[in-house]
């Protein structure tokens, strides 16, 4: 077990934001500044037990994690998830985005750590493409989610003006035409929606 100390919080560049330096003892050698949204950090101070996010400097907090980024990671999304956070398997993260997709939505990942988000995204490329494979499962599992009122396929990149490498253009396609919509999945940032 780590305990991390909050050495300082200040606000971040954006007023929506704050930076808080932790150490891993109160001898105050920072390890890590991790940038927290105003949301978070007001959650984060209440269950450090301050009256707001600039007076959590001197708090600290156990983790089973050495990383001081993951820790408090870890920490908020237990916050966010009204417990103790486990992260999801890969096949729990393809069915939320498979859920979104039904709808027609960009799935919500906040509460969701970034390694778990990365790994399941990171497994489905191969060398430099998507595999195909592992993408027939996430498009079956749209298809079974919307019961067959929503598609999910691969386009080819060349329609695009602008082709970024390492991408997969994929399209959502509401049954009969009615509605399509165009993503974007990269390894690095798993899915938006591009025109």
């Amino acid at each position: 077990m780590n305990r991390f100390h909050v050495v300082k919080v200040k606000k971040g560049e954006s007023s929506k934001s704050f930076i808080i330096a932790l150490a891993l003892s109160s001898d105050g050698i920072v390890l890590a500044e991790p940038i927290v949204n105003c949301e978070d950090s007001w959650k984060l101070a209440k269950k450090l037990g301050a009256a707001s996010p600039q007076q959590m400097a001197r708090h600290f907090f156990d983790s089973e994690e050495n990383d001081p980024l993951k820790a408090l990671e870890f920490l908020i999304l237990d916050i966010k998830c009204g417990g103790t956070y486990i992260p999801p398997t890969s096949m729990e993260i393809l069915n939320l985005v498979a859920t979104s997709f039904s709808k027609m939505l960009l799935p919500d990942l906040s509460k969701i750590d970034k390694n778990s988000i990365f790994d399941t995204f990171k497994n489905m490329w191969g060398r430099d493409t998507i595999d195909s494979s592992k993408l027939e499962i996430l498009c079956k599992l749209v298809k079974e989610k919307s019961k067959g009122k929503v598609e999910l396929s691969l386009l080819d990149s060349k329609i695009f003006l602008v082709q970024k490498p390492h991408a997969a253009y994929l399209m959502l396609t509401l049954r009969g035409g009615l509605r399509k919509q165009k993503l974007l999945m990269r390894p690095d940032i798993p899915i938006e929606f591009v025109d």
